[in-house]
């Protein structure tokens, strides 16, 4: 969660002053985080989710991507989307991890059912 909450004016991809906007044409902007993940030790496997803002993960997403070391774990990106595809995001990402084994990523579109995600899931043979 943002620490400074995103209000609908700052998620209006059409005006070139919104927030979102602001951040995604700076790709050294980090929106700070709110709350943190406990104990990131403990999990072996990790699923990073997220919107994807011009064809990419938001900033947000890099700056918890820089805040836990993810050394030796499996990450796997999912995004969604009403019609752009994961694309680069998650080797975007990818690339701001060391020592991390990332697997190939899924898009979501709006109608995706929890089966759907469960089924995705399942595929992964993990």
């Amino acid at each position: 969660m943002p620490q400074e909450p995103y209000t609908d004016e700052d998620l209006d991809w059409h005006d070139d002053s919104s927030r979102s906007t602001i951040e995604m044409n700076d790709r050294s902007c980090r929106p700070e985080i709110n709350g943190a993940v406990e104990d990131m030790e403990q999990y072996d496997i990790v699923f990073v989710g997220y919107p994807i803002w011009w064809g990419e993960a938001p900033r947000i997403v890099s700056t918890f991507m820089e805040s836990y070391s993810f050394d030796g774990k499996t990450l796997i990106p999912f995004c969604t989307s009403s019609s752009s595809g994961l694309g680069s995001s998650g080797k975007n990402l990818e690339e701001l991890t060391d020592g991390a084994q990332w697997m190939d990523g899924m898009r979501f579109g709006g109608g995706a059912s929890e089966a759907d995600v469960t089924a995705w899931i399942e595929g992964l043979d993990l």
